[in-house]
C-alpha cells in the first residue's frame, strides 16, 4: 500500500516504482491531485472537475503507453481515466528523466464542482502497444492532494465576471499509436510572479534559443524573464478590445528586447481572428503577424522547423500563456506539450511538462480552437513563434538530421 503526503503538489510517493522484465520505462513518484482555480481580482472555484496525476519517468529507446484506471472504492467499477498516454522514448529526442502532468476529468469518477476529491484507488499499467480494453489488475490506494492554480482576471466588477466556470478537462484518450512532430524542446523553469506568464513564456523560450543556436548571451532564463519584465512584457494577458492592443505592445516590447540575443531574430504570429494583435505592421521590428487559419498547421510548421512557440489560452475569459516543448500527433489530433507556471506564488509548480489535445469547433466564418477539449473553455487566441536566420539555424539543423536518423532507424527496426 502506498500512502500520499496531503501537504503539497509534488509530495514524494513513498516505495512507488514500476518496472516489467522487457526494460519498460521507469515510472515513480506518482501523485493524484485536485485543482482549485484562484485569480488575483476574486473569482475562483474550490474542488474544480480538475483533477491530475503527476509522475516522472526514465525513457526506454522506444516509446511505450501508459494507462490508468481509478476507482472511488474497491466496490466501484473502475473508470478508464487515462488512455494510452505516450511515453516517448530516446529515439525521439527524449533522454534524461521526464517529468509529466495529466490531466483527469473527475465527472468520469461521477464528482461535481465541490466534491472534495480526498483519495483514490488506481492502477497504473505500461505496455509497448496501445491498449484497446480498459487494464485491470490490483488495486493500490493513494490520498489525493489539494493544489491552487492562478490565473489573470478581467475586471471582476464587470458583468458576466462574478461567475467562474473552467469546465472539466478531456484528460488523455487515445486509441492509437502516437508520432512525435520534431524533436522536444529541452526547456528550463522560470518562477513566474503574478500577472507575468507571458514574460515567463517568452523568457522560457530565448533561453532555450540562447542555447540551442549557442548565441553567446550570459543569461539564464530567469534573468532573462526579469529583463522582460523590465522591458514591458508583462500584465494581465487579455484577447480582447483595448486588452488585446497591450499585448500587441507586450510582443513589440519582446521583439526588441529579442534582438539582443541576434539582430535578425524574426517573430512570428498566430492570431485569433478578430484581434487587435496581427494589426501590428508587418515589418516592424522583423514581426510576421498572422490572423486566423488553421492553428494546428502553423504549430507544426513552425516546430518543424525548429523554432520555439508560446501559446496563448483562456479559461472561460481568464488568460494564460505558456511555452510549448513538444507537439504529436495521436488519433488524427494534434497534441501540445507544454511548460507554465499555473501558481505564480509557489517556486515548484512550474517544473512539470502538462499536455492537451487541440479540438476545433466551427463558429461562423471561423475555427475555433480548444486546448484540453470544448469543456475545459481552454480557447487558443495566440501562438507566437521566434526564429534566427543563417548560420545561426545550422546548429538545429544538425539536431534535426540527428531526429530523423533516429526515427529512420525506428521504422527499419518495426519492418524487421
Amino acid at each position: 500500500m502506498i500512502i500520499f503526503s496531503r501537504g503539497g503538489f509534488l509530495a514524494f510517493a513513498l516505495g512507488w516504482l514500476v518496472r516489467f522484465a522487457w526494460c519498460q520505462p521507469i515510472v515513480s513518484d506518482l501523485n493524484f491531485y485536485q485543482v482549485d482555480w484562484d485569480s488575483w481580482a476574486g473569482g475562483s472555484q474550490s474542488n474544480s472537475l480538475w483533477g491530475g496525476f503527476s509522475f516522472s519517468y526514465i525513457p526506454d529507446e522506444e516509446t511505450y503507453y501508459l494507462n490508468l484506471s481509478l476507482a472511488n472504492s474497491m466496490d466501484d467499477e473502475p473508470a478508464w481515466v487515462t488512455q494510452n498516454l505516450p511515453l516517448f522514448g530516446i529515439e525521439d529526442g527524449y533522454e534524461g528523466e521526464q517529468s509529466l502532468s495529466i490531466d483527469i476529468n473527475l465527472e468520469e469518477l461521477d464528482f461535481t464542482v465541490g466534491t472534495d476529491w480526498q483519495s483514490t484507488f488506481f492502477y497504473v499499467s505500461v505496455t509497448p502497444d496501445p491498449l484497446s480494453d480498459t487494464p485491470t489488475g490490483t488495486f493500490e490506494f493513494a490520498d489525493v492532494v489539494d493544489t491552487v492554480w492562478k490565473f489573470d482576471d478581467p475586471d471582476m466588477t464587470g458583468a458576466g465576471h462574478a461567475v467562474f466556470n473552467p469546465g472539466a478537462p478531456a484528460g488523455h484518450k487515445a486509441q492509437e499509436e502516437a508520432s512525435p512532430i520534431g524533436p522536444p524542446r529541452k526547456m528550463n523553469t522560470v518562477e513566474e510572479r503574478p500577472k507575468h506568464c507571458m514574460a515567463g513564456a517568452f523568457a522560457r523560450s530565448l533561453d532555450w534559443l540562447n542555447r540551442e543556436y549557442k548565441l553567446g548571451v550570459d543569461k539564464d532564463a530567469q534573468k532573462i524573464y526579469k529583463d522582460l519584465v523590465k522591458a514591458g512584457v508583462a500584465g494581465r494577458y487579455y484577447h480582447e478590445s483595448e486588452n488585446e492592443k497591450n499585448n500587441a505592445q507586450r510582443i513589440v516590447n519582446k521583439a526588441a528586447y529579442s534582438k539582443r540575443f541576434h539582430k535578425g531574430m524574426t517573430t512570428k504570429i498566430w492570431d485569433y481572428p478578430g484581434n487587435a494583435v496581427a494589426e501590428i505592421k508587418k515589418g516592424t521590428l522583423d514581426i510576421q503577424p498572422e490572423e486566423g487559419g488553421d492553428v494546428t498547421k502553423w504549430l507544426a510548421r513552425e516546430f518543424e522547423n525548429g523554432e520555439d512557440i508560446e501559446l496563448g489560452m483562456f479559461y472561460d475569459d481568464r488568460g494564460h500563456m505558456v511555452t510549448v516543448t513538444g507537439l504529436y500527433m495521436q488519433d488524427g489530433k494534434t497534441v501540445v506539450q507544454y511548460m507554465g507556471d499555473p501558481n505564480q506564488e509557489d517556486s515548484k509548480s512550474g517544473n512539470l511538462i502538462h499536455e492537451g489535445m487541440i479540438e476545433k469547433e466551427k463558429s461562423g466564418k471561423h475555427e475555433l480552437y480548444y486546448l484540453k477539449g470544448k469543456k475545459a473553455r481552454a480557447l487558443i487566441t495566440m501562438a507566437v513563434s521566434e526564429s534566427v536566420p543563417e548560420p545561426a539555424t545550422v546548429v538545429i539543423i544538425g539536431g534535426g538530421i540527428t531526429y530523423l536518423a533516429l526515427r529512420q532507424r525506428k521504422a527499419r527496426r518495426r519492418h524487421e
